[in-house]
């Protein structure tokens, strides 16, 4: 029964068990959103993904360490397969082994690389669009103005729209 429902869960999960961080349960959603390293199951951490363990593993100790629930948004992950960079969304909490004693660590995941990927090239494209704006303003306002004795000219620029009113 817990298996049909772990298989269900939308997201990636893992429970990683002991100090050793021992990998002990995995879904479909495990192999599907990250490199094909072979069957995790009974592998540890640094065994199933050398590469990002050091990254990974701060996070899975401080939960065994305070007991607490870390999320993570948007966490870069450098594995070695030649893609590059990729972003996830995860929970990391504890989960007991006896009353007060954390045996294990459930990770609850999702990639988001797709998305940071999106948002970086929107912020590019705004920052060009800011860009292309300043220099139509600067070539809309006088470079001079006239010299009128007993004036004093000034000019700004002003936009348009109900947003900058």
């Amino acid at each position: 029964m817990l298996r049909r429902v772990v298989e269900r869960v939308p997201a990636g999960i893992c429970l990683l068990w002991g100090r050793e961080l021992r990998i002990r349960l995995v879904n479909q959603r495990f192999y599907d959103l990250l490199p094909d390293n072979g069957t995790a199951i009974g592998r540890t951490l640094g065994e199933q993904f050398p590469a990002v363990a050091a990254d990974a593993v701060p996070f899975v100790e401080q939960v065994f360490r305070d007991r607490g629930v870390i999320e993570l948004a948007d966490h870069r992950l450098d594995f070695d397969d030649g893609v590059g960079p990729r972003y996830y969304d995860a929970t990391l909490m504890p989960i007991d082994n006896s009353p007060g004693e954390v045996g294990g660590v459930l990770i609850t995941f999702r990639e988001t690389t797709e998305e940071v990927r999106r948002r970086r090239e929107l912020e590019h494209e705004l920052t060009e669009e800011h860009r292309i704006a300043d220099t139509l303003q600067r070539s809309l306002m006088p470079e001079d103005l006239p010299d009128l004795p007993g004036l004093k000219l000034a000019a700004r620029y002003l936009p348009a729209g109900e947003r900058h009113r």
